[in-house]
């Protein structure tokens, strides 16, 4: 499937980031944003529509807040699907 093809592709320029020592580069795997609602989600099964973005900024709005305020360790832990409303 394309979609895995390129999760694989950014998954390995985010491994290579950090093996060079980038460690202010995170990987967010955005394989269950969608999941249930792909058609309502995506205009082509990949690119987002106004629901679909609208998805993917609850979903990382956790990760987003703990790393603006400098809270590694909760960044660390964040998980997919700890959405905020």
């Amino acid at each position: 499937d394309d979609n895995d093809i390129r999760r694989a592709i950014i998954r390995k320029t985010y491994a290579d980031a950090r093996k060079d020592g980038d460690d202010r580069v995170y990987f967010v795997d955005g394989k269950y944003f969608f999941e249930g609602i792909r058609n309502e989600a995506t205009l082509d099964g990949c690119h987002p529509t106004d629901m679909g973005f609208d998805r993917m900024y609850h979903a990382t709005l956790p990760l987003i807040k703990a790393l603006l305020d400098g809270d590694l360790k909760k960044a660390a832990e964040w998980q997919p699907g700890e959405e905020e409303a």
